[in-house]
């Protein structure tokens, strides 16, 4: 009897395991379209940038996604993931692939939002959304609020040495540390 009673209880409690995994529901933190905003570039947008040699170039929105991942204390091997955090990247190519590829990604949590700034075989770069380095900047003849700015730790010629961004335009201004540059063209 307790060769068979074992496996039965085993059975039923691998059962209940499983049940009780069907029964996880978890909750989604969402962004707001506030937070949306943070992507700038819309489906038919078309950006133009100039480099140091006045020539033009131009980027296409072509990639938007949004992926759940799970929050804080959960990782996708957990049976269950009661919490999941949303992750909204937008990503802008340049047509011919002359230049790199520049993102945006945001990741929705229920304490925070981060914002990210992407730019092609560079780096990630984490902006503090709260606290713009320059409240107005004049740049090529136009003046910009919000301004964000980034500088790159590595002295690598083909490395960023200086990103400017805001909320309104996006990508304003990328420089490299063998002095390529680009510009958004208004």
């Amino acid at each position: 009897m307790n060769k068979i009673l074992r496996p039965v209880l085993a059975l039923a409690f691998g059962s209940f395991l499983l049940a009780s995994c069907d029964k996880c529901e978890p909750t989604y933190t969402q962004p707001t379209t506030e937070d949306l905003d943070w992507l700038v570039y819309d489906t038919k947008d078309s950006i133009r940038f100039v480099n140091e040699s006045n020539k033009v170039f131009t980027y296409l929105r072509t990639n938007a996604y949004t992926q759940n991942i799970p929050g804080a204390g959960y990782s996708v091997s957990d049976d269950c993931i009661e919490k999941m955090d949303t992750q909204v990247v937008n990503v802008i190519q340049q047509v011919k692939n002359q230049q790199p590829g520049l993102a945006i990604t945001i990741l929705k949590t229920p304490e925070d939002l981060t914002v990210n700034l992407v730019v092609e075989d560079r780096g990630t770069y984490k902006i503090d959304k709260a606290n713009p380095t320059f409240a107005t900047l004049d740049l090529n003849g136009f003046t910009y609020n919000n301004v964000f700015e980034v500088k790159a730790d590595s002295t690598k010629a083909t490395s960023l040495k200086r990103l400017l961004f805001n909320k309104e335009f996006g990508f304003l201004s990328l420089e490299m540390y063998d002095g390529r540059k680009l510009d958004l063209k208004r």
